[in-house]
């Protein structure tokens, strides 16, 4: 990481022996966005993300969607079932915390909320033209 954030530390010849290989990585960490390089460096990084991968992604977000988003807003994650095993163990307190999941669901979603003890809410939805839910399900 700390390659990354300070290229210019990388110019011993023991840093460079280390790049050499069937890798390569050195060459484009010549390219990583000098955006990156006002992160915060040490043990530890902030747990949202790097935040100049933040801001391009809420650059890439308000260029998409026409609309400012906010990097301070934005959580970056290993991939969506980290994200969403971060958010569940956020807000389920106890049993008494019920989490509305659409049938049929991911087995993560289930998975997750009885590991941190909540409620599954499962309900329907009716899958012709607008997902709405169905006449039996606990949200109609």
């Amino acid at each position: 990481m700390k390659l990354c954030l300070h290229t210019f530390s990388a110019n011993t010849e023991e840093q460079n022996r280390f790049f050499r290989g069937p890798y390569k990585l050195w060459p484009s960490l010549l390219f990583f966005p000098t955006s990156f390089a006002h992160s915060h460096e040490g043990a530890y990084s902030d747990s949202r993300g790097l935040p100049g991968v933040t801001k391009e992604v809420a650059d890439f977000i308000g260029r998409r969607d026409g609309y400012p988003s906010d990097p301070e807003l934005i959580f970056l994650t290993d991939g969506a079932s980290k994200g969403v095993m971060q958010i569940l163990n956020t807000i389920i307190r106890d049993e008494r915390d019920g989490v509305l999941v659409p049938v049929p669901q991911y087995p993560l979603h289930s998975a997750a909320i009885a590991l941190f003890g909540g409620s599954l809410v499962p309900y329907y939805l009716e899958e012709t033209g607008k997902l709405v839910p169905v006449p039996h399900s606990p949200l109609a």
